[in-house]
């Protein structure tokens, strides 16, 4: 089946507030991108389907904030790419994720660095900072988790939390002074470089 759905249309369509367009749009290349997605990413099909809705709302959202006036490819291949683009980013963050939760500082415990081998001076700095994360409390560390590394809104924490995005805002700010006094006083020094 051949799309013919033009940039032209799309931004009339925005302009008359009829969504149409793009419900056409996703009907036609959401099964073909989730193939597409599962085969060249390895994601799951839950996350594919994800990636390709949040495309259609790129798509519309570029082209209802003008910043989508000329198009130098087809709207399936604009789509497919912001579609692959959201996808590599899930996996670099689940791949960051998985990093950060596995720590052993992360999940509560402690680090005996008598036991440790110290092979470089980064690898010190490291350990180090997982010292000073470590004094933080599981609700600091997991402020600081979905927000740096999950990269959810201060407004999604603060829904989910039952506060206001303002006090999420003060939390984060007290907790990265916490750990600012702590770097600064000397805690974590080192004199290599990285």
């Amino acid at each position: 089946m051949k799309s013919d759905i033009s940039l032209q249309i799309l931004q009339q369509a925005v302009a008359s507030g009829n969504h149409s367009a793009f419900e056409s749009l996703y009907a036609l290349y959401r099964t073909e991108f989730i193939r597409f997605g599962c085969n060249k990413t390895g994601c799951s099909t839950e996350e594919c389907a994800d990636a390709f809705q949040e495309a259609i709302v790129a798509l519309y959202e570029n082209i209802r904030e003008k910043r989508l006036l000329e198009l130098h490819s087809s709207i399936k291949t604009y789509i497919f790419t912001i579609g692959k683009f959201k996808l590599l980013n899930l996996i670099k963050k689940k791949s960051l994720h998985s990093n950060f939760c596995s720590h052993e500082l992360i999940n509560g415990n402690t680090i005996d660095f008598n036991s440790m081998e110290k092979k470089s001076e980064t690898d010190q700095l490291i350990y180090r900072a997982a010292e000073i994360l470590k004094d933080l409390s599981s609700d600091e560390r997991n402020l600081l988790q979905r927000f740096y590394i999950e990269d959810q809104s201060l407004k999604t924490i603060a829904d989910e939390l039952g506060i206001s995005e303002g006090a999420v805002r003060k939390r984060k700010f007290d907790v990265l002074k916490k750990l600012s006094k702590k770097i600064s006083g000397g805690f974590l020094s080192f004199t290599g470089t990285l």
